[in-house]
């Protein structure tokens, strides 16, 4: 063998020792990299997905919104739909109905694809209906954004003024 000269078994061995080392570092830093119950993760995310994928399936609705919702209709028939819920609510509170005005409203760009429909309502009744009221109004979907609202108080009754908008996505009726 020359001086300065490594043999060929040597540099083999070398080689194999560090392919083996590297290896072993490599399933190392993957076992620590795995996080624990990833199969069952796995198998919880799958099922999540097959059921949201079910659901999808059988729903026939061409809108996003649940059904009975404001929204779930097309423009003209949400506003009828919102009326005639108002109208619903204040008979059902038992409140007298002095005005409601209830109108499509105009969006814009600034808007970010929302619809408004305009809400103007005026009743009188006694202070626990017009509360019976608020609490219809309340639990209406989406919700009512209130602009102004008067609560003015008479001997025996309370006069309710509210001004405010509904709003609805325009791009969840595709």
């Amino acid at each position: 063998m020359k001086p300065g000269r490594v043999e060929t078994k040597t540099v083999m061995l070398a080689a194999t020792l560090a392919m083996a080392a590297f290896a072993i570092g490599w399933a190392a830093l993957s076992w620590l990299a795995t996080p624990s119950a990833l199969t069952a993760r796995l198998a919880r995310v799958s099922l999540r997905t097959q059921t949201a994928e079910a659901l999808l399936a059988r729903s026939n609705q061409a809108s996003s919104y649940p059904t009975g919702a404001v929204c779930s209709k097309p423009p003209g028939a949400a506003t009828d739909y919102l009326r005639q819920s108002l109208l619903a609510a204040t008979r059902d509170a038992g409140v007298n109905m002095a005005h409601l005005d209830v109108t499509p409203g105009v969006g814009d760009e600034a808007m970010a694809g929302l619809r408004p429909i305009n809400i103007h309502i005026e009743v009188t009744g006694r202070y626990d209906q017009t509360l019976s009221l608020l609490t219809a109004l309340a639990k209406l979907r989406p919700q009512v954004f209130v602009d102004q609202s008067d609560l003015t108080s008479q001997v025996s009754a309370v006069n309710f003024k509210l001004s405010g908008h509904v709003y609805c996505s325009t791009s969840a009726h595709l």
